[in-house]
């Protein structure tokens, strides 16, 4: 299957989306995080959303494609051969409930890999005032699918962050339970067989289920508040990721913090998270936390 490089550029119809209070406390219940400031909604300045939120509002747009895409640019047999690969999403404050959110796409890379073609595609949320609230480049990996000779669109892409280290300065070890996946498809809605049905996970290769990338970043985003954000989720400003392994339900992960970097308004912590079998599930990862 060949995919045009012609598509660099299209966009797509907005995705207009109200947040509600039950949609932000359901994805920080499917992570889970039990934070007060997702949950305790007496608090007089409310509750927020947690940051990886609007990568729900992408996956609605995937697949919902043919309310908002071309079929040139995403289709039933790109879909299938579709894995989320990579992550940048920056926030310029955290959503909260009860405001309208309006979503363009537009495609800005395609690089050829050895297992396919990685297209990137932009998505932009902003408020009716035209506030940008956030801005996104998720990549995803169309195995077997390929491109034009040498891609483009490369020079449209944030620079890849490339993490050297890879001793940890701290860890935490965390037991994947074996309803993970369905407990977050459902609160997230992000709905993908290949986490929920054995019998899909079979057809593709897979021996079982495999838990959501997104999840797996959202348990790291956790404990990185957690451990190294003072416990505040609206301190993230900026969610970066390679998904590059799978992990397994029933068992156990470890995040593993590899260094911070002092990057004035920002402190960037550096992460990576390894499967049961030792393999990078998450490389280059950082979380970009304010004061």
């Amino acid at each position: 299957m060949h995919v045009d490089n012609a598509i660099v550029g299209a966009t797509s119809k907005p995705y207009v989306v109200e947040t509600t209070p039950r949609m932000t406390m359901n994805f920080a219940a499917g992570i889970p995080h039990n934070h007060p400031q997702y949950f305790q909604d007496d608090r007089p300045e409310g509750i927020i959303a947690p940051a990886t939120l609007p990568m729900a509002f992408f996956w609605q747009m995937t697949v919902r494609h043919k309310e908002f895409w071309d079929s040139s640019v995403l289709n039933e047999n790109l879909i299938s051969r579709l894995v989320h690969y990579s992550e940048s999403l920056t926030v310029e404050r955290p959503l909260v409930p009860h405001e309208k959110i309006s979503v363009t796409g537009e495609v800005m890379a395609l690089v050829p890999h050895r297992a396919g073609t990685h297209i990137v595609i932009r998505y932009r949320g902003e408020s009716p005032e035209g506030e940008l609230i956030f801005d996104e480049f998720t990549g995803g990996m169309m195995r077997g699918v390929t491109c034009d000779e040498g891609g483009v669109g490369l020079e449209n892409l944030p620079p890849r962050l490339q993490i050297d280290e890879d001793t940890p300065i701290r860890e935490v070890t965390l037991d994947i339970d074996p309803l993970a996946a369905h407990r977050y498809d459902a609160c997230s809605d992000i709905h993908f067989p290949i986490h929920t049905s054995v019998a899909f996970a079979n057809m593709v290769g897979l021996e079982e289920p495999i838990l959501h990338g997104t999840c797996t970043l959202g348990l790291a985003l956790r404990e990185i508040i957690e451990q190294e954000g003072g416990s505040n989720p609206a301190a993230v400003r900026q969610v970066r990721a390679e998904f590059t392994d799978m992990v397994r339900l029933g068992h156990p992960i470890q995040i593993q913090i590899l260094g911070e970097v002092d990057e004035g308004p920002w402190k960037r912590v550096h992460f990576q998270v390894l499967n049961d079998r030792g393999q990078k599930a998450i490389r280059n990862g950082s979380i970009a936390l304010t004061d």
